[in-house]
C-alpha cells in the first residue's frame, strides 16, 4: 500500500464534494479539469519558511515553466506549451508547491477509470532533499485515494535513482522498462506502480491470441530482460514469440493490476517437461512469487501429462538452487561449462511428479 499522509488534506471539503459527486458525477467524471477541481491549499511552517500546497491556477502555468527548465537543466520534455495542454486535459489535476511566496515545485495527476498516473513533478534544485517532493507525492495519492483510484502510476528515468527512492518510499514498484522513453536526452524509462487499495496477485496460463501478440511477447521479453544480467537472459522477444506458438510449450504468469511480474515457461513432451526459465522482477522479489508461481504451474503442468520436470541451474546460483530443492527437485548429474557470459557450471535437477505428495 501507499504510504499516506498522517493528516487529510481535504478534509474541509470532502463531505461536500462527496455528496455533490453522488449527485451529479461518476468517481471520475469524463469533462474535468484542473480548474474545475476545488481550490484546495494548505500552509504549514518550515523552519524560517512560509510554506504552501495549493491546486494551480491559470496564472502560474509561466511559473512552472521556469521550474521545470531548472530542475531538469534546460531539458525539459514540456515547456509553456505542454502545460496548457496538459491543464486542458479531462481528469487532470496540478497542484503546486511555494516557498515564501515563490512557486518552486509542482506534481500533476491524471484519473482514468480506476487508475492515478503522476505525470509531472518537479522542484526547483534550491529546495531538493528538504522533502518537498514526498510532500507533493503525499498529495497526490490523498488525491488519487479521494476520487476513489485503486491504483496509482508513474514513469522515472532508469538514472534517476533518486527520485526512483523517493517513490519506492511511498509503496511503487517497478513492473516494467520502457525503452527510449525520454528524448532529451535519450534513455530508457521505469513504469513503477503502487496500490492504493489490497489487490491479490493473479495467477494465468500465457496463451498468445492475434489480437494482442505483439504486446504479450513484447511485455514478457521485457520481463526476462529486467530479472536477468545482460548477458544471461535466456529468450529475447523473437524467442518468445517463436516459444509461445509452439504446441509443446506450456507458460504461466503472476499479474498485478494486469502488469506481469513474474513469468515462468516449460516444453512438455510425452511427460517429460523442461523448465526453461523463471523470472521474477528485482522488486517484486522475496516475497514468495517464485514459489508460488512455480507449485501452481507445476501442478497445472502434471494435469497437462507431465510425469517428470527437468531444469538446468548455474552452479553459483545458490538461491535458485535452494528454491528447486524445496519443492522437490533433486540434483541427479553436472553439465560442463554449460553455460556463457560468463562460462560456468550447470546443475541438472529433476522432479518426479507421479508422486502424490510432490504435487498439490
Amino acid at each position: 500500500m501507499c504510504a499516506m499522509s498522517s493528516k487529510d488534506p481535504f478534509a474541509g471539503v470532502r463531505e461536500m464534494w462527496k455528496k455533490w459527486k453522488e449527485a451529479f458525477m461518476s468517481p471520475i467524471d469524463e469533462g474535468f479539469t484542473s480548474d474545475s477541481y476545488p481550490a484546495w491549499s494548505k500552509k504549514w511552517q518550515e523552519g524560517e519558511n512560509s510554506c504552501q500546497i495549493r491546486r494551480i491556477q491559470r496564472s502560474d502555468i509561466g511559473y512552472l515553466v521556469t521550474v521545470e527548465e531548472s530542475a531538469y537543466e534546460g531539458q525539459g520534455q514540456w515547456g509553456l506549451s505542454g502545460f496548457s495542454f496538459d491543464l486542458s486535459r479531462a481528469n487532470t489535476c496540478y497542484y503546486v508547491l511555494f516557498v515564501n511566496q515563490s512557486l518552486v515545485g509542482y506534481i500533476g495527476i491524471r484519473l482514468d477509470a480506476s487508475q492515478a498516473h503522476i505525470t509531472q513533478i518537479a522542484v526547483h534544485p534550491k529546495y531538493q532533499g528538504q522533502g518537498f517532493g514526498g510532500k507533493l507525492t503525499e498529495v497526490a495519492i490523498d488525491h488519487a485515494q479521494f476520487y476513489q483510484a485503486n491504483h496509482m502510476v508513474l514513469e522515472v528515468r532508469t538514472s534517476n535513482t533518486k527520485a526512483q527512492a523517493l517513490y519506492h518510499s511511498y509503496g511503487f514498484r517497478v513492473v516494467k522498462r520502457l525503452p527510449q522513453y525520454y528524448q532529451k536526452p535519450k534513455e530508457d524509462g521505469y513504469f513503477m506502480l503502487c496500490p492504493l487499495v489490497e489487490r491479490a496477485f493473479r495467477f494465468e496460463e500465457v496463451k498468445l491470441r492475434s489480437s494482442d501478440e505483439e504486446d504479450i511477447c513484447k511485455e514478457l521479453a521485457l520481463v526476462l530482460e529486467e530479472s536477468f544480467d545482460i548477458h544471461q537472459v535466456p529468450y529475447h522477444k523473437e524467442d518468445i514469440e517463436e516459444h509461445l506458438s509452439k504446441e509443446i510449450s506450456f507458460d504461466y504468469r503472476l499479474t498485478y493490476f494486469r502488469q506481469t511480474v513474474a513469468f515462468i515457461g516449460y516444453q512438455l513432451v510425452e511427460g517429460q517437461a523442461d523448465l526453461l526459465f523463471l523470472a521474477v522482477l528485482p522488486d517484486f522479489r522475496r516475497q514468495g512469487l517464485a514459489e508460488y508461481l512455480l507449485k501452481t504451474s507445476l501442478a497445472c503442468l502434471k494435469k497437462e501429462g507431465a510425469e517428470e520436470v527437468f531444469l538446468e541451474v548455474r552452479t553459483s546460483n545458490l538461491s535458485a538452487q535452494m528454491l528447486y530443492q524445496k519443492n522437490g527437485f533433486k540434483e541427479i548429474y553436472q553439465r560442463k561449462q554449460y553455460y556463457s557470459f560468463p562460462k560456468e557450471d550447470a546443475l541438472v535437477m529433476k522432479k518426479d511428479l507421479t508422486r502424490e505428495e510432490d504435487v498439490k
